[in-house]
């Protein structure tokens, strides 16, 4: 093998290892932050109202601030409890909204579930 070739294939193996440290950090940035201590309607309370300020905007935030000030709910919004996964569905709105419709699914089939059990 030449010295070219040689570093032809350095080359090759250095750009398909950095190709794969960066598809796994775009993947990783998708994660969203571990929801621990939270309820499962907490969560979805959370991932509503973050579908809400990037629909409706800045003006909608700084309302819901105001008017949910003290409300012990909503102290995601001031970086309480849930505050990181808020941030992380306001930063990932495909994904949030993805994982939001997966529950309300999930909870029509288990509603479903349940009268069928009856």
């Amino acid at each position: 093998m030449t010295s070219s070739s040689s570093d032809a294939t350095q080359a090759a193996a250095a750009a398909a290892t950095l190709a794969a440290a960066l598809e796994e950090q775009e993947h990783e940035e998708q994660e969203p932050p571990p929801a621990d201590g939270l309820e499962p309607n907490h969560v979805q309370l959370i991932r509503n109202t973050a579908l809400g300020v990037i629909r409706n905007g800045a003006q909608f935030a700084e309302w819901l601030q105001t008017k949910r000030r003290g409300d012990k709910q909503y102290t995601f919004l001031f970086k309480g409890l849930g505050h990181d996964y808020y941030q992380w569905c306001l930063s990932n709105p495909e994904e949030c909204k993805r994982l939001e419709d997966a529950a309300q699914e999930q909870q029509a089939d288990d509603a479903e579930s349940d009268s069928d059990a009856s």
